[in-house]
């Protein structure tokens, strides 16, 4: 009697049936009918009646429920990400978010600021020219307003997270094998309070962890994976292009290559037919990306490594101790399942495969060990570190540590959804509900003038004021690029000492329509602001107002003193009169 060969390719079923013998069978047809009043219907018919149809019939209900809970997987985690556009209301690395809409607005509509970063061609248009596409559609369709502006953006960011997530779901598949550890790798992705914090952001870290993601999902873990199987190289050009829009996205690639060369037995086929055309490719379309931008030859690419790297110009914006992402940074970001995924490594041998663990963790590794961090930096390992944790959960559950098991789903659900409201909701809400203030004041028919008073790049400037026509100013942070002696730059200038920098500066400030200052700064300069300018808003910013950094000195003339770094005067009297320990009259501010 006759078998049906590969079943898990139904068009063998339908389209190749044959005998054992390699004759056809008869034409098999496959019908749709649409009966009056009822669902339509699929009908097969001429299949040799020596085949199973009770299997085939299973299988193809299996294949079609298979499919039906893709499409919800993929729809729920659409949901989940389209809701975070309009739940995450507060700001979060604005400056990276500054570098990816003004550039794109100053593209398309010839509107928007361009930092030193791009004048020195240092970054790679890849994110820029994604967003840039999407105002030219909206352009084209006559919906460009401000509010498609705003959200458009972070409506692309939060669709190509749900694109992240469904083939995260993919890779815990093939890692895991589990299907019960995936559901629960599912829950703890859609729930990581900073995955659903960064997802509407137009942050390029966010494109890079979704490009990761679908490159891991393409890469051979399996040993017995064939070299003649294209799809298994998927991973080379959408890593590349991880690469092109975040340089430093290539220490997750190094491990994987080499293991892959190594487990290959076909190694210069790999080498000259996958590896070496794939990188010319797109190292190609970076270059005609970076000359269709800048409208010259340069490669960002090199521009960034030679600045970051050989120059050590990454200091510019900050260092940190090399052990700040194993204490600070991945505890902070995994919440509970930081102690899940250590815990993974303890597990008996019989377990998933420790390469993309030791990938994971090789990118932390070499990533403290660069001077300049931050908590976005760890956005495409995060994934990687939550497949390992919800398999020890689930592990616990198989053991039968039930109360373990449902503790650690609850703590980690529970304690991601408060940090979700928090940090989404009211940590550092400000500059947006002052952007929202100024759109509501702005006049749409004459031109206004604002000057930021924050640290530079804080707020967004022309790409959020699409339709109202404004000339910004802010304090500029451009780092000492040619080594003159003693340069400050005007932002930290003004951080350190603002009543210096508004003296130098009041000509200009006072020349402003709406000037955006910080509570701690306008205590400072208030006195020169107030004949010309009255408060027409104030908005909460975050739980903090300012850190004195004080200690308590006992002094041999006034007794028990509060010592401050710094000058701190103006300050400190704001505070003791806003909680109500002093009454303005009766605190005086001395000279030296």
């Amino acid at each position: 009697m006759s078998n049906i060969q590969n079943l898990n390719k139904p068009k063998d079923a339908f389209e190749q049936l044959e005998e054992e013998s390699g004759q056809c069978q008869s034409i098999c047809h496959i019908r749709i009918q649409q009966r009056t009043g009822r669902k339509t219907i699929t009908t097969v018919q001429g299949i040799a009646t020596e085949y199973d149809l009770k299997k085939i019939v299973r299988y193809l209900k299996k294949s079609t429920s298979a499919y039906v809970a893709v499409m919800k997987t993929f729809v729920g985690c659409l949901i989940v990400r389209l809701a975070s556009v309009f739940l995450i209301k507060t700001s979060f690395a604005p400056d990276e978010i500054f570098q990816s809409l003004e550039p794109a607005h100053n593209y398309v509509f010839g509107s928007g600021h361009l930092t030193w970063e791009w004048s020195s061609k240092i970054r790679s248009p890849f994110h820029v020219l994604l967003i840039s596409g999407l105002y030219q559609v909206l352009q084209l369709c006559g919906i460009d307003s401000t509010w498609t502006i705003i959200h458009g953006p972070r409506i692309l960011h939060a669709i190509l997270f749900a694109v992240g997530d469904y083939y995260f779901t993919k890779l815990a598949s093939k890692i895991l094998k589990d299907k019960k550890a995936e559901h629960i790798a599912l829950l703890l992705i859609l729930t990581n309070w900073f995955m659903f914090y960064c997802g509407p952001r137009t942050l390029s870290n966010s494109l890079e962890c979704v490009l990761t993601t679908i490159a891991l999902n393409y890469y051979p873990f399996d040993k017995e994976k064939k070299i003649d199987s294209y799809t298994n190289f998927w991973y080379i050009p959408i890593g590349l292009f991880s690469t092109c829009v975040r340089p430093t996205s290539v220490l997750l690639y190094i491990p994987l290559g080499i293991n892959h060369l190594w487990q290959c037995e076909a190694k210069l086929r790999l080498l000259f037919v996958h590896v070496i055309p794939h990188t010319v490719f797109v190292l190609l379309v970076s270059q005609i990306c970076d000359f269709w931008f800048y409208q010259t030859f340069d490669n960002s690419l090199w521009n960034f490594a030679k600045f970051n790297v050989f120059d050590g110009g990454s200091a510019f914006f900050g260092t940190n101790p090399w052990y700040y992402y194993l204490l600070d940074g991945l505890p902070a970001l995994l919440t509970v399942n930081m102690a899940t995924a250590v815990a993974f490594v303890a597990l008996p041998a019989k377990k998933p495969s420790l390469l993309l663990y030791g990938t994971g963790v090789f990118y932390v590794l070499i990533h403290s060990l660069l001077p300049h961090k931050e908590h976005r930096f760890m956005l495409p390992v995060l994934p990687i570190f939550i497949l390992y944790s919800a398999y020890f959960i689930r592990f616990l559950n198989l053991k039968r540590f039930t109360k373990m098991y449902l503790s650690s789903i609850g703590l980690s659900v529970a304690l991601n959804l408060s940090l979700i409201f928090f940090f989404g909701t009211y940590h550092q809400a400000g500059p947006n509900e002052t952007i929202q203030k100024l759109h509501s004041i702005l006049p749409l028919n004459r031109l206004s003038s604002i000057y930021y008073l924050t640290p530079c790049y804080n707020l967004p400037q022309y790409s959020y004021f699409h339709d109202h026509p404004v000339q910004i100013e802010a304090l500029d942070c451009q780092p000492n690029l040619k080594n003159i002696s003693g340069y400050v730059s005007p932002s930290t200038h003004f951080i350190k000492n603002a009543s210096t920098w508004f003296e130098e500066n009041k000509k200009e400030v006072l020349s402003s329509d709406y000037i955006v200052i910080y509570q701690s700064s306008y205590e400072v300069i208030k006195n020169g602001l107030e004949d010309l300018f009255e408060i027409c808003y104030k908005s909460y910013h975050g739980p903090i107002d300012f850190n004195c950094n004080g200690t308590l000195v006992e002094h041999p003339e006034y007794g028990q003193v509060i010592q401050l770094s710094g000058d701190q005067r103006n300050s400190s009297k704001a505070f003791l009169c806003r909680v109500g320990i002093v009454k303005d009259e009766n605190c005086k501010v001395h000279g030296f």
